[in-house]
């Protein structure tokens, strides 16, 4: 007997675009989600293809992201500064029928497609530091359990309004701070960009929006601590490190600057 679909739950948060100060709120989100999907569908998209999507700051990625979700079609993320021979990497073992680019629709040839879990609704890549970037398949079924868990570890007044200082390509960014902002947060806030200019604004952001949460690996802390003056609003409840190891020195350095409870999320678990 085939298994039911997982299905994630609604999107809660108003989302705030601070490139261009734009709020949407989730109904509206929803909305536009809904005209998008079908836009996708008409162009012959359809549940169970592939599709390459590239990831950005900007509201319309989400508004791709959920309407391919809203059609089961399973998404490979992708970066921007990604260079050719990633990129061929990754569209290899992606096998996409489409391309999404900054909303432009293109078709693809496809010559094989590698087996894929069947309830599959994400590829997303490691950073190729070491060597070609590798694919990590994410179910729905396991996205379901990551945001509960989440959920359950932090609890809604905690996430009460976030932002993301990560990239949207890479898992910690989108799903553990992106989407489990969506799905739990009241608020949340994508900034315009990780230039140097949004980290320097970073405590005026926390502070004006209240931000309560705040997650990072050790690299994202350091610019952070570096460039931006520390919140004076005394809102943030929780910050977490992950992704990497950390020192005890980083701990204390970001418990100063933050005025509360660092985390350590990183570990065996984290992904």
């Amino acid at each position: 007997m085939a298994k039911a679909a997982v299905h994630l739950p609604p999107v809660r948060a108003e989302i705030v675009e601070l490139s261009t100060g734009n709020r949407i709120s989730p109904q509206n989100f929803q909305v536009r989600v809904d005209v998008r999907a079908r836009e996708l569908k008409a162009l012959g998209v359809a549940t169970g293809d592939r599709v390459y999507l590239l990831a950005s700051f900007r509201l319309d990625f989400l508004v791709d992201l959920f309407a391919l979700m809203t059609l089961r079609v399973v998404v490979g993320i992708g970066d921007r500064e990604q260079v050719n021979f990633e990129r061929e990497a990754i569209e290899r073992q992606i096998a996409p029928g489409f391309s999404i680019i900054d909303g432009h629709v293109r078709k693809n040839t496809v010559v094989s497609e590698p087996k894929l879990p069947p309830d599959t609704a994400f590829i997303i890549f490691t950073s190729g530091t070491s060597a070609l970037p590798k694919a990590v398949v994410h179910t729905y079924e396991n996205l379901a359990f990551r945001f509960e868990s989440a959920r359950s570890a932090l609890g809604d007044a905690v996430m009460d309004t976030t932002i993301s200082f990560l990239p949207l390509h890479f898992a910690h960014g989108l799903i553990g701070i992106c989407l489990s902002s969506l799905f739990q947060s009241r608020r949340f806030l994508l900034p315009p960009d990780l230039s140097i200019a949004s980290f320097s604004r970073a405590s005026d952001w926390i502070d004006e929006y209240k931000v309560t949460f705040l997650s990072g690996t050790p690299a994202t802390w350091n610019l952070l601590l570096r460039l931006s003056k520390p919140p004076q609003m005394g809102t943030l409840r929780r910050v977490q490190m992950a992704s990497a190891l950390a020192t005890t020195q980083q701990f204390l350095d970001l418990r100063r600057w933050s005025g509360c409870d660092v985390w350590n999320a990183y570990g065996t678990s984290e992904t």
